[in-house]
């Protein structure tokens, strides 16, 4: 049974917010939840969504996949949610798309794996040949970075990044030398550093969550045998950065769509209503929750464009529709966004844009 989103409805308009709360990810959780209640109170001071008042319901995105799937599945079919947003791994996403099953309009916004969403999902995070790509390219072409050790949590996007890098070494012009991965919340990288030392790569590849990734790089940074060797991180941002501390940050890089140090006019406006709603102890600023704040006015617009359509629909009916967000407007195709991607270099405890890629022409 679809949810409508049409203006008939006096009620409130439901968005299911799955979230991490704890565990290695728990670092992200209290930045996308600021970020989205700014956005529903923006929504809501201008009519909320089709004349209905938007109210959030949090789910913890930390719990097994199937334990988040069945407490929406329940909510859904007691027909209390109208839509949904997530910022949570994939191992979520695809468990929460089968029992969703188009069911309701699904925002997925971090970065992620690529593909085709499942149906009545739009993702708007970075996919590998968007922010891998380029990023390859530049350290090769900068920083002399051809051979690589992968090390990534055992899950379903670090496992699709190496496929990735595999499949397209050859036309990357790189070559994997190790990998490894590691279970959630891995206390001790002591043996996976040395691996690193003994093998001596260019560069690591590290596809880690959260607290894994703050404990791997206060190692790497500790330990005298890494000196040199490049660090690329996908899903480093500002909160992860703050935990390893500038003494570990030395030849650390990511890639995102959006960074707080962005000067445009609708970023500093973004961190000025932030910090006024948020106060003195706001959380940090980053791009997991600057995408859940985008994510949530692209699902009120999309709903407002088309009040009636199915949510199976609205991947075809937006398709080559560009939408507002914090860093300039983004392009959705075939369910996925495409927008420029930003280079950085871990300076201390901030990161420095070095470079822009802004002919992205595919998810």
């Amino acid at each position: 049974m679809k949810r409508g989103f049409g203006s008939m409805r006096t009620d409130a308009f439901r968005i299911g917010c799955i979230i991490p709360a704890s565990g290695a990810a728990g670092i992200y959780g209290p930045s996308c939840k600021a970020s989205l209640e700014l956005a529903q109170g923006e929504i809501n001071s201008q009519g909320g969504i089709n004349g209905r008042n938007v109210e959030l319901v949090f789910f913890d995105g930390s719990r097994a996949a199937a334990d988040v799937a069945r407490d929406v599945n329940g909510m859904l079919d007691s027909n209390l949610l109208d839509s949904l947003i997530g910022m949570h791994n994939s191992d979520i996403k695809k468990a929460v798309a089968t029992v969703n099953n188009g069911r309701v309009l699904y925002i997925y916004t971090p970065t992620y794996e690529g593909g085709a969403p499942s149906p009545g999902m739009l993702a708007i995070g970075e996919t590998p040949s968007q922010q891998l790509d380029p990023s390859i390219k530049w350290l090769a072409a900068n920083a002399s970075v051809k051979k690589w050790y992968f090390l990534g949590n055992d899950y379903t996007w670090p496992r699709h990044l190496k496929s990735y890098l595999d499949t397209n070494a050859k036309r990357l012009d790189i070559e994997i030398v190790g990998a490894q991965f590691v279970e959630d919340e891995c206390a001790d990288f002591a043996e996976y550093i040395t691996a690193i030392e003994e093998i001596r790569p260019d560069a690591v590849f590290f596809a880690l969550v959260g607290g894994d990734s703050v404990r791997f790089n206060r190692e790497f940074g500790e330990s005298d045998g890494t000196e040199g060797i490049v660090r690329f991180g996908p899903l480093i941002e500002e909160n992860t950065l703050l935990g390893i501390g500038e003494n570990n940050s030395k030849d650390l890089y990511t890639a995102s769509g959006y960074f707080p140090s962005l000067t445009s006019e609708d970023n500093l406006a973004f961190k000025r209503r932030y910090m006024q709603k948020t106060g003195i102890d706001a959380p940090e600023i980053n791009v997991l929750g600057a995408y859940c704040y985008n994510g949530l006015n692209l699902l009120s617009d999309v709903s407002k464009k088309f009040p009636d359509a199915e949510p199976s629909q609205l991947s075809e009916l937006i398709d080559g529709m560009s939408f507002k967000a914090i860093q300039g407007d983004f392009e959705m195709r075939n369910g996925n966004a495409l927008h420029r991607i930003y280079f950085a270099k871990a300076k201390g405890i901030e990161f420095q844009v070095i470079d822009i890629f802004s002919h992205i022409t595919q998810a």
